[in-house]
């Protein structure tokens, strides 16, 4: 209201030159010293809460150690009550740097412009998780939806080039410059074992399961120019040179690398998480070697008669519309039967035409 008011009342220029207005339009000596001090006490109470509010920040993202190992003196905290004492000097420090710009209206546009771009980081991170659809994002604001947070983003944007059009480009260049430095310094080997999850892959399930759903297979496979093969590798073992034949020739096609496994490793915890192994293991190997493909296990009932995995693997493997429709199977050799698990591989392929 105290905004609006002087809004309303004073012309654009004052707003701008004058910085006494409270003190000049208070009533009497009494109410101009008392204009002062209520400055004094929202100015310092802002002041404050900004110093040990950004040294908290500071403190937090030190100890995730996404940053360099230089930053993890900041996360450091008293034993009593964690304050963190290195973080608040290293605050107070950059705000005394700021202070020597020597005017106020030289400061106002940067932090004008940071605070902007926090907003809008803000309002874009409700947008993608509204989008995205995701079941933990539950905001209680009773007004809010995708679009009031899309609209927050922009009024966010649009003042902070209003305010200053360097200064916003200078702040969003700098954001843009860490958000790069945090994805591929905290990849795969990063320093960092926090996991937050990633928004990104979750806006891309939301637009592929939405894709989906519209895809018709009927309309894909109707004219031959719009065929590909979608292609379904039997392999027991990482045999790169048919694995890499079956990448080169799938043209953009589905490309799944079936493998199959004996039902009796299953049967109490550790076989559980020997399952899981193998499958991160198809997972680092493709990942590896650069492969565009899916790993699929079926589980074998019975080691005499695998064939009924395969079996499995030839109609559930795919989702939806993307469908294998090209099977590629080992060669067979005289000489490949005496490797070990050979033999349970060749009888199923056997099988498979009966």
């Amino acid at each position: 209201l105290l905004i609006i008011s002087f809004g309303g009342s004073f012309d654009g220029h004052v707003l701008r030159e004058v910085t006494t207005i409270p003190q000049n339009v208070s009533w009497g000596q009494f109410g101009y010293y008392l204009a002062i001090c209520g400055v004094l006490i929202s100015s310092s109470s802002s002041a404050l809460g900004s110093l040990f509010g950004g040294s908290r920040v500071l403190q937090a993202v030190a100890r995730d150690k996404i940053f360099p190992a230089c930053f993890d003196r900041l996360g450091y905290g008293t034993r009593k009550g964690d304050e963190p004492i290195i973080a608040v000097l290293v605050t107070w420090f950059i705000s005394q740097c700021l202070l020597f710009i020597g005017g106020i209206n030289l400061i106002a546009p940067i932090a004008t412009a940071f605070f902007c771009l926090s907003y809008a980081t803000v309002n874009l991170c409700c947008f993608l998780l509204c989008v995205s659809g995701v079941t933990n994002f539950r905001p209680i604001f009773r007004f809010y939806n995708k679009w009031t947070a899309l609209l927050g983003l922009v009024l966010s944007l649009c003042i902070m080039f209003y305010v200053d059009l360097l200064f916003a480009a200078l702040c969003l260049l700098f954001e843009i410059c860490i958000f790069g430095f945090l994805v591929f310094s905290n990849g795969d080997g990063g320093r960092s074992d926090t996991d937050w999850g990633d928004v990104g892959q979750s806006v891309m399930f939301h637009q592929l399961r939405k894709y989906l759903l519209v895809l018709n297979q009927r309309n894909i496979e109707k004219h031959s120019k719009l065929w590909r093969p979608h292609i379904l590798l039997f392999v027991d073992n990482h045999q790169l040179s048919l694995i890499d034949f079956c990448n080169n020739i799938k043209k953009g096609g589905l490309y799944i690398i079936g493998s199959v496994i004996h039902a009796k490793y299953l049967e109490d915890a550790v076989g559980a998480q020997l399952l899981s192994k193998i499958h991160e293991e198809w997972n680092a190997f493709i990942t590896r070697n650069k492969l565009k493909a899916f790993p699929q296990i079926s589980i074998s009932a019975s080691q005499l008669e695998p064939f009924l995995a395969y079996q499995n693997l030839l109609s559930l493997a795919g989702l939806g519309p993307m469908k294998a429709n090209t099977v590629v199977l080992p060669l067979w050799s005289a000489a490949a039967v005496s490797q070990p698990g050979v033999t349970r591989r060749i009888s199923a392929y056997q099988n498979l035409g009966d």
